[in-house]
């Protein structure tokens, strides 16, 4: 099993929790399965907008599942969309400006600072592909200006490494 299994089978055993998960940090989350997707929703997702999701993303979606992840007692923390959600919020975020829906894929938010996290899914960054767009830049030039890059799965090990502190690139 290598690092990104393990981060998912953790996150699992907190998903599973009915009660706040406490961490020897003192802190206290919460943990909430949306859904877990299937191969063929993927696939079908995939072939509707005509798009290639990442390996590591898919793994997520079908042995994780989209959730809310490390949420404190004000209800913050991390949130990932369903498939099925991703087009409408995207639209969402690029109100009066073209949409770059689905080059750039946002799957999530970091709902403590209204930073968004997503894929660039036409770029030539290889598996690095994956970013946190701050709340404070214009989305239209996301892709051209943010610099720091990675893969989702280095993204993922360390928010599960950190208890849920660093959910930065």
């Amino acid at each position: 099993m290598n690092d990104f299994q393990a981060s998912c089978k953790k996150l699992n055993h907190f998903l599973k929790q009915t009660e706040k998960v406490k961490f020897e940090s003192g802190e206290e989350y919460g943990f909430i399965l949306k859904k877990r997707h299937t191969e063929i929703e993927i696939d079908n997702f995939e072939k509707k907008h005509q798009i290639c999701l990442p390996e590591e993303y898919k793994y997520f979606l079908i042995n994780v599942g989209t959730s809310k992840l490390y949420i404190d007692e004000y209800g913050l923390g991390v949130e990932l969309y369903n498939l099925e959600d991703l087009k409408v919020f995207s639209e969402s975020v690029f109100v009066n400006m073209k949409s770059l829906f689905p080059s750039l894929l946002i799957i999530g938010s970091i709902l403590g600072r209204g930073d968004l996290i997503g894929f660039d899914l036409e770029g030539n960054r290889g598996s690095s592909n994956f970013s946190v767009f701050s709340h404070e830049d214009n989305p239209e030039y996301w892709l051209e200006t943010n610099s720091d890059w990675s893969k989702f799965s280095l993204w993922l090990r360390k928010l599960v490494e950190s208890e849920g502190e660093d959910d930065l690139i």
